[in-house]
Parts: C-alpha cells; sequence; structure tokens
C-alpha cells in the first residue's frame, strides 16, 4: 500500500518537472553548435605589409592598382587542377601562390569552383594569395605581383607580349608558359628573389627556356618599368 502511495505521488509531480524542463529551455540559449564546430580562414593580412615592404611595395598603392594580398599559413588548397580534374590519389591540390583574376574559372568535373569564394576580394581585379610559412615566401610574392602586374597592363599586354617574346628570343609559346615565364622573370630580374624550385618544378626547365641571363635582367627591368605599373 505504501509504495503504491509514494507511485501515486510521482505520477502527481512528474508534470511539474515537464513544465520546468520546458521554461527552462526557453530562458537558456542553446549552445552555439556551428561557432564550436567552424573552421576559421587561414587567410590573414597579419604580416603582408611587413613582407610587401620587403620587396619594395605597400598595400595601400598595391589597392589602389586594384591589387589584394593575403597570406595563408601554408601550401593553399585549390579543388581541382587548372584543367578540372581532380587527382584520384589524393582529393587535394596545393600551391604556393595565387593570382587570381576577378572572374570564375572552369569549374571542376565535379561541378566545384576551383577556387573558394573567400580566394576573391570584392572589389579588386587581381587577388595575390601567397604561402607565408613558406622560406621562399618572398620569392613567391613577388612572382605572383608579377602575374598582376602584366595583367595589369590592360590593352597594352599584347605591346608587352610581343616586346618580350623578341627579348627572350620566342617565336611562339602558348599562354600559360608565357604567362609564368614573365612572373619567373619578374621575380629574378627585378626583385633578385628566386623560389629554386626542385628541376621538375622550375618554370625554365618545363617550358624549355634559359633563367634569365644578367644582360637580359636589364631588358626585362626596362620593359617592365615601362608597362608595369608600380
Amino acid at each position: 500500500m505504501e509504495k503504491m502511495l509514494h507511485i501515486a505521488r510521482f505520477m502527481m509531480i512528474a508534470p511539474l518537472f515537464v513544465v520546468l524542463a520546458l521554461l527552462m529551455s526557453l530562458i537558456l540559449p542553446a549552445p552555439d553548435i556551428r561557432s564550436a564546430n567552424a573552421i576559421e580562414s587561414p587567410l590573414t593580412t597579419k604580416g603582408v605589409d611587413a613582407d610587401l615592404e620587403s620587396i619594395g611595395y605597400n598595400s595601400t598603392t598595391l589597392a589602389a592598382k586594384s591589387i589584394s594580398v593575403k597570406a595563408y599559413s601554408g601550401p593553399i588548397p585549390k579543388h581541382c587542377l587548372s584543367n578540372g580534374t581532380i587527382p584520384s590519389e589524393s582529393n587535394i591540390v596545393t600551391v604556393q601562390g595565387l593570382a587570381i583574376r576577378n572572374v570564375r574559372y572552369t569549374p571542376c568535373e565535379d561541378g566545384q569552383q576551383p577556387l573558394p569564394d573567400s580566394y576573391y576580394s570584392d572589389g579588386f581585379e587581381c587577388s595575390v594569395i601567397y604561402n607565408s610559412s613558406s622560406d621562399k615566401k618572398l620569392a613567391i610574392l613577388s612572382h605572383e605581383i608579377g602575374h598582376c602586374m602584366h595583367r595589369g597592363t590592360g590593352s597594352s599586354q599584347k605591346d608587352f607580349d610581343k616586346q618580350y617574346m623578341i627579348l627572350r628570343g620566342i617565336t611562339t609559346i602558348d599562354k600559360r608558359a608565357l604567362s609564368e615565364l614573365i612572373a619567373d622573370d619578374f621575380m629574378i630580374c627585378k626583385h633578385g628573389l628566386d623560389t629554386d624550385w626542385p628541376e621538375l618544378m622550375n618554370y625554365y626547365n618545363e617550358f624549355g627556356v634559359s633563367p634569365p641571363t644578367t644582360d637580359f635582367c636589364a631588358g626585362y627591368t626596362s620593359l617592365a618599368d615601362q608597362y608595369f605599373s608600380y
């Protein structure tokens, strides 16, 4: 009989616990699961000004020329290769630097954009991202700025390219090779820097041209000074 009485009492107060729990859920905020699981973007402007000053630039003057610069602490991931393919062995593509035009590139084979939206800087024609943790960071940075300077020649780009090819002794070359050689020559001739990548990663070896000589650099620097807007 006593046991039945305890059960009856519990049944009477149980609804009160339910009501109390509902009231507490309204008063106390739910934990923010999204912020707890969010991944902070590794893109930053911290340290960028110091790196730019080391090679004779600053973010303000570059911004006036519609060039933004951000640092990435480590190799920079992309969704796919430039031709849209995704490596089956890792599904991860990384590069040491990027000079991103304010356009959307050819989609990856799975439909994704090659570059995350966070890599683009609104209002800028060219966005530089470089691996700031690399011991070659200044060479990488100057190479990517060279890309932006080359693209910034606008309607004069064809004239620059023509004179560059004459200077280089090149008669025919594809667009990608031309762009990478111009940026590497800018890095070496204008800033005296070199990434010294292994042979298989070296653009001069890849495209079958010689590294720039002192005489070539004199002509290249003069040409760049004429066309590039520093």
